[in-house]
């Protein structure tokens, strides 16, 4: 991965934890920082729920949830999907799953989905996998401290 390209990104004010005991927690504080993901993001909100989002497919109670679900300065819908360890090329399977639902059941012919991976480390195969789709792209936290999170490309 030596050949990715990584640029900091600053935090708000906010005090960050030391560190990430569980993915939930990694959750709640990148939802709470979105503009260190990208400038503009802003949680989408649907009767509280911007965080877990459930995901149902037909005939089914319920298919997964959404780590976050959030908007773009564009409007544009951002599928944000959590790993607190190694991001494996089944993150990039479960991010395209969730930005299909959404595209399907809340686009509404507005700008295209999106999703983003946070995770503290990425495999070479992910990363590989990432730069050859559009619209898909990974953000790398530093753990314990997460004080700079870094835009993969």
């Amino acid at each position: 991965m030596n050949d990715i390209k990584r640029e900091n990104l600053p935090l708000r004010p906010s005090s960050p934890p030391k560190g990430f005991f569980q993915e939930s927690n990694l959750r709640d504080f990148i939802a709470a920082n979105l503009d260190a993901i990208e400038p503009g993001l802003r949680l989408y909100d649907s009767e509280g729920r911007a965080t877990e989002f459930p995901c149902k497919l037909a005939g089914r109670r319920r298919s997964g949830s959404i780590d976050i679900l959030a908007v773009d300065a564009e409007g544009a819908f951002v599928v944000i999907e959590c790993k607190l360890g190694p991001a494996t090329p089944s993150a990039l399977g479960q991010i395209l799953g969730y930005i299909a639902w959404v595209n399907r059941h809340m686009r509404a012919l507005g700008p295209p989905v999106r999703g983003i991976i946070v995770a503290s480390e990425v495999t070479p195969f992910l990363a590989l996998a990432v730069r050859f789709l559009k619209g898909v792209s990974i953000t790398v936290f530093e753990c314990p401290n997460p004080s700079t999170l870094c835009r993969v490309f």
